[in-house]
């Protein structure tokens, strides 16, 4: 599911254990949580403008991504004089992306982060996952959309734009000079009985993340990580909080 979703499966009185969201909790979904619901961050993402491989643009910025997605910008000549007069179309994920809300929020255009109130007349296609709109802009020369830096590392026909004259990578995502960047996060249920196994498991899960193993994990699955180096081994972890998984 999108974001949302995440939140609302980690909540208490829910048939799931644990929920994950591409982005930050939101004050309006803070108050259906308890103290209990315990929070955090796993990694980091970079969300990144994307064309289609055959289009010679390749540096974009702030003003010029809201001038597109506001209209005021028409044809790619109206981006760099030096492209051709072709009318730019225009993709979007759907509402609810933590990925959409990164970009329009990084960009400056809050106004669209969440819901589709495009300019009157501005025809925008949505895309339900990454994955489509990668397809979609990998099928046509003339568009201009947003993905997250993981899904770009398999993308055919597509290519990252530098944002701010920056480059998404995991060292500019750490570093904080490349700004189009997320948390993702998680929630698990807080209504648990002290002496609950799955209340067990399920923290034990979360320290695994923080191991060098799970950060390992993590990393190899495309997420931007930090402290692997330091990080403790799961054995460490685990004979000090939970000796008896081991049994």
């Amino acid at each position: 599911g999108d974001a949302t979703t995440g939140v609302t499966t980690g909540k208490n009185n829910t048939k799931y254990d644990i929920g994950f969201l591409s982005r930050e909790i939101k004050d309006s979904e803070k108050t259906a949580l308890t103290e209990a619901n315990k929070t955090g961050r796993i990694c980091k993402d970079a969300v990144v403008p994307i064309v289609n491989s055959a289009n010679t643009y390749s540096a974009t910025d702030k003003a010029t991504l809201v001038a597109l997605y506001k209209g005021e910008k028409k044809t790619w000549k109206d981006v760099d004089a030096n492209l051709a007069s072709d009318a730019v179309q225009l993709y979007s994920r759907e509402a609810g992306s933590g990925t959409r809300e990164c970009f329009f929020e990084g960009i400056g255009y809050s106004d669209v982060k969440a819901e589709d109130k495009w300019v009157s007349g501005l025809t925008v296609s949505s895309q339900a996952t990454n994955g489509d709109m990668m397809n979609a802009i990998g099928a046509d020369p003339k568009g201009i959309g947003y993905c997250s830096l993981d899904s770009l590392s398999n993308a055919e026909n597509v290519k990252g734009l530098t944002f701010e004259g920056v480059a998404a990578s995991e060292d500019t995502v750490n570093d904080g000079t490349y700004k189009l960047s997320r948390n993702f996060n998680y929630v698990i249920r807080g209504d648990y009985p002290e002496d609950s196994n799955t209340k067990i498991a399920v923290n034990a899960f979360v320290d695994f993340m923080t191991t060098k193993e799970g950060l390992a994990a993590i990393k190899s699955a495309g997420g931007i990580i930090s402290g692997l180096a330091t990080a403790k081994k799961w054995s460490e972890i685990q004979q000090a909080k939970y000796p008896d998984l081991a049994k």
